[in-house]
């Protein structure tokens, strides 16, 4: 009977070719694990994701996992510390991992596959960094990494001799010309090119999510979404403010907002909504409206009204004159 393996596919080519070395393994039957975060890229133009296409390139079925609060509990205390940004890699890492353990328990796995290449990234994929994530996930001697596995330490597959180690590979460094070469002798021509990572840790999210950790102490999973969008100002008094900058943005944002968050927005003239942190006092209120209309049609009227929206619907209507952009260019965050 077959020994079955989770596989952790990303999306990437390293994660395709790692679980279709294995599922070309005698006596080894492979399925995908892909745990789906806030932060993950989005459908390709197929309308698949990168992970549900990358299981479909290395021939194995794929299981889907999530867990939003969890995830982002992990994202705002991470305990091994955060790279150049807001993104805790490690951490990342390790909660990924004992959620698939978890599944591969459920499932009767043995053990778990990851693409993983020594020395490629230098946020988690460090010897050094690669021993303290599996430590930290208590999964010591039960990840497999083919890509690499030859320069590791045999892992409790190999000594069980569930797997041939000399069908491991032996690579490291960031070079990719051996996995272009593998690629192509798998057949496998439709990947990703090698991309810098997740959304957290592109530099202008990343300082939104920091802003927000330090301004308010808590992030909630809606504002993962907003700060997506707009224009995003935190002003004096520590009010956040996101405005739209299209009418798509104005939609969505309204969409996420619904029943969660303070909305401003123009009713006399075609203007953006915005999102607020919590509810403006007094004059929060004033000053939000001045710089949302600031950036509608009726940025040069003399008066603009404006509608200010409670998460329960109820509404309050302000007349103000629009500000210049320049007295809140200080207050914009990247």
């Amino acid at each position: 009977m077959d020994i079955l393996a989770l596989a952790l596919i990303s999306g990437g080519l390293d994660s395709i070719l790692a679980a279709k070395i294995m599922a070309e393994h005698p006596g080894i039957k492979v399925v995908g694990y892909n745990f789906h975060h806030l932060f993950e890229s989005t459908p390709r133009a197929d309308g698949l994701f990168p992970a549900e296409h990358a299981a479909f390139e290395a021939g194995i079925s794929l299981i889907e996992d999530t867990d939003d609060r969890g995830f982002l509990d992990m994202i705002i205390s991470p305990k091994m510390g955060r790279g150049k940004g807001a993104n805790p890699c490690r951490d990342c890492k390790a909660f990924i991992l004992r959620r698939a353990e978890r599944m591969m328990n459920m499932v009767g796995g043995k053990f778990l596959i990851t693409g993983e290449v020594v020395g490629q990234r230098p946020m988690s994929q460090m010897r050094n960094y690669i021993n303290q994530i599996e430590n930290s996930a208590n999964l010591r001697g039960k990840i497999v990494r083919p890509l690499s596995g030859k320069i590791l330490p045999p892992t409790e597959a190999e000594v069980r001799g569930w797997i041939d180690r000399e069908r491991l590979l032996s690579l490291s460094g960031r070079g990719r010309k051996n996995q272009m070469e593998l690629a192509a002798k798998f057949g496998i021509t439709d990947f990703p090119a090698p991309a810098g990572g997740c959304l957290i840790t592109q530099k202008s999210y990343g300082e939104r999510f920091l802003d927000i950790l330090s301004h308010e102490g808590r992030i909630e999973i809606e504002d993962i979404h907003l700060i997506k969008n707009g224009r995003f100002y935190r002003l004096p008094g520590g009010l956040r403010v996101i405005i739209a900058r299209d009418e798509e943005e104005s939609n969505e944002i309204a969409e996420l907002a619904a029943g969660k968050k303070w909305i401003i927005y123009t009713e006399t003239v075609p203007g953006p909504t915005a999102a607020l942190s919590r509810e403006p006092h007094f004059e929060e209120r004033e000053t939000a409206a001045r710089l949302v209309a600031s950036h509608g049609k009726g940025a040069k009227a003399q008066s603009v009204r404006m509608v200010l929206e409670s998460p329960n619907g109820t509404k309050k209507i302000i007349d103000i004159e629009p500000a210049l952009k320049e007295e809140f260019r200080d207050f914009l965050i990247l």
